[in-house]
Formats: C-alpha cells, sequence, structure tokens
C-alpha cells in the first residue's frame, strides 16, 4: 500500500520517506528486508502492466518475473543486500550498467541498506578498498545522490534522465576520499582544509566526512593525544553543519558519542 501510495505527485516523497523507515527498523530487529525491497521496486518499474499492486505480490514469489527490464542490476543488488556486504564483482556489474546511455532506475542503489555501505566502504578508516575499483564505488555512490531520474510509473517507462551533477559530485568524493586516507594526522589536513571546505558542498561527500569523523573521534585515546584547541575534525563538523541544516541530526549524534 505505501508503495502505490509512494508513487503520487502528492506528498509521495513523504510516504517514501516513512516506507524507508519502516524497512530500517524491520532490518534493525534482524529481518531479512531484501526480498520486499526488491519486489516493490520491480513492481514500480515494471513495464506495460496496469495493476501494480498484483505485480508486487506475484515478485515476492517469482521476483524476476517477465515485465521488469532491469533484472541484472536487481539480481547483484540482492545479493549484496541479503549478505549486507559489497562484493566487487556486483559492483562491476552495477557500474556497467549505470554507464550505459539508458541505465536502470536510480532509485534502484539508492537502497539506505546499499548507500550506507557504500559509505562505510569509502569512508570509514578501517575499510580496505581494492583500489582497481575504488572509482567504481565512488561513481556509484555519486550516482545515486546527484542524477534526476523522472518515471511514468503507470507505463513503467522513463521521461527524463539529468546527469548534470554526477562529474562534480564525482570529483568532490575522489579528492575527499584520497585526502582523508592519505592524512596521518592534522597537519596533512589543514594544509587540505581549503578542497575539504569546498568538497563539503556536496551533500553525500559530508555524509562521508560524519562517518569519517565518528569512526576517528572514537578511538580512546583521540582527544588526551590532541593538542589543538579545536581538532580539524570538528572543524570539519562545524562546516558540515554550516552547509546542511538536514545533517544537523547525524552530527549531534556524532558530538554525543565522542
Amino acid at each position: 500500500m505505501l508503495s502505490v501510495l509512494a508513487n503520487e505527485s502528492r506528498n509521495g516523497h513523504v510516504i517514501r520517506r516513512l516506507q524507508e523507515e519502516m524497512l530500517k527498523e524491520a532490518k534493525s530487529s534482524q529481518h531479512d528486508v531484501t526480498p520486499i525491497t526488491m519486489a516493490l521496486l520491480a513492481g514500480k518499474y515494471s513495464k506495460n502492466i496496469k495493476n501494480k499492486s498484483v505485480v508486487t505480490h506475484h515478485l515476492l514469489f517469482y521476483p524476476f518475473m517477465t515485465g521488469f527490464q532491469h533484472t541484472r542490476a536487481a539480481q547483484a543488488l540482492s545479493s549484496m543486500l541479503s549478505r549486507n556486504t559489497l562484493n566487487p564483482a556486483d559492483i562491476v556489474v552495477l557500474h556497467k550498467l549505470y554507464n550505459q546511455p539508458d541505465p536502470p532506475p536510480v532509485d534502484l542503489i539508492r537502497i539506505p541498506q546499499f548507500l550506507e555501505l557504500l559509505i562505510d566502504a569509502l569512508f570509514k578508516p578501517s575499510s580496505r578498498i581494492n583500489q582497481e575499483h575504488k572509482s567504481k564505488y565512488i561513481f556509484l555512490l555519486a550516482y545515486a545522490s546527484s542524477v534526476c531520474d523522472s518515471w511514468n510509473y503507470r507505463r513503467g517507462t522513463r521521461k527524463l534522465l539529468t546527469r548534470d551533477e554526477l562529474k562534480g559530485t564525482t570529483q568532490a568524493a575522489e579528492k575527499v576520499h584520497s585526502i582523508l586516507t592519505a592524512s596521518r594526522g592534522s597537519t596533512e589536513l589543514v594544509a587540505e582544509l581549503g578542497t575539504l571546505y569546498q568538497c563539503i558542498r556536496f551533500p553525500v561527500v559530508s555524509v562521508g566526512i560524519i562517518r569519517w569523523v565518528e569512526q576517528v573521534v572514537s578511538e580512546p585515546s583521540f582527544f588526551s593525544l590532541s593538542t589543538d584547541y579545536c581538532p580539524v575534525q570538528l572543524a570539519l563538523l562545524d562546516e558540515v553543519v554550516t552547509c546542511h541544516p538536514l545533517l544537523h541530526n547525524q552530527v549531534l549524534q556524532v558530538r554525543k558519542k565522542s
């Protein structure tokens, strides 16, 4: 029912947000929400099918039925989501598909669980990514956060695809990832502060910085070893708060933990 209401032009975004929170809560309660998540998306984008609710019901049992045109992307995502871990082979498949002239719907890679996995892989200090595939991870994260993809849900056809902000978002994420993974202390970060502040203008980059700072300041010895009046990491959070009011709560949670 929520999936059908989410497609309505009036307040559909509110319903989608509610739907995401319900799936998040179900996952936190150790429920595997991957099958229903993919079934709802498949029903949403199936071509030339009038009764979407009936299709969604059948997709719960036959998840990649005829009518859904993006089974390769759905299968790659389902594999990673069900295991709650990223797989380089599936990432390669998605990267190839989303570089095509007629890519799958961006909603497929906007599943919150998938975005969380990408953020962790790229911005957690303890994460190790194969350098050969790093650009693919960054591309998918940038694509999910910057591309405008408008569809006619009744027909299952695309109306508009705009990638104007993709290049800038990708470059910003690449710069910040390189700086954070190469920096060994505050001195190196201070030298790159101008670049970091510029890249923080991109919301997805700010989310990544929050995740990175959260891990760094959670180290038991961080504040005892810090000699700065205001550690650079906290200065970065201050800039995030200034640029992105919607991220205030995430920053607050980090400050509470530290």
